[in-house]
């Protein structure tokens, strides 16, 4: 359990049952399509991210799948669309609702979602650039049932973007720590 105001990152994701972990290069993009089985056209459907740092982590051993158990959010990143805070939310573009109809959306999760000039360890296996993002959709009726779905992107590096720690006073992307000292 993490003390003061740092979480443990299973905190911030809320859990391995309710959230999809991948790993991408920041310029890739992943689309997911859900099928609701009936027509959801008076449903709206939203979707944003944050960026964050995690100190530490680890691999499962048995499937590979990353390993939150020892991990810290140490603080976040300035996000990219200039708007000063740490969110950010994804344009209409990324979420395809022309079927809906027969009930199919498809959201994609958008690329460069770190900044270009942000800095990212190779081979990382500490200071790991984690970006969350979340698909949030409401059924229209009154109150409104909201559901959503999470993804914990562990963004890898590429050729295309600068090497170095992530949580650096040198980096472009404006790391806040969030750990008291």
């Amino acid at each position: 359990m993490a003390s003061g105001r740092v979480l443990d990152a299973k905190q911030f994701l809320g859990g391995a049952d309710n959230v999809i972990n991948i790993e991408l290069l920041p310029e890739q993009t992943q689309s997911f399509t859900y099928s609701f089985g009936a027509n959801v056209s008076a449903y709206s459907f939203n979707a944003d991210f944050s960026c964050v740092n995690v100190d530490l982590l680890t691999y499962n051993v048995a499937d590979g799948a990353p390993n939150y158990a020892s991990s810290n959010v140490t603080g976040y990143f300035a996000n990219i669309d200039g708007s000063g805070g740490s969110k950010v939310s994804v344009a209409n573009a990324y979420i395809d609702t022309s079927d809906v109809n027969n009930g199919n959306v498809t959201f994609t999760i958008p690329p460069n979602r770190y900044p270009a000039s942000g800095f990212i360890t190779p081979n990382a296996r500490t200071n790991i650039v984690l970006t969350i993002a979340e698909f949030t959709w409401s059924d229209g009726s009154t109150p409104a049932r909201v559901d959503s779905h999470r993804y914990a992107i562990v963004e890898r590096f590429s050729p295309d973007r600068l090497p170095g720690d992530p949580t650096a006073n040198t980096n472009p992307a404006n790391f806040t720590s969030i750990v008291s000292t």
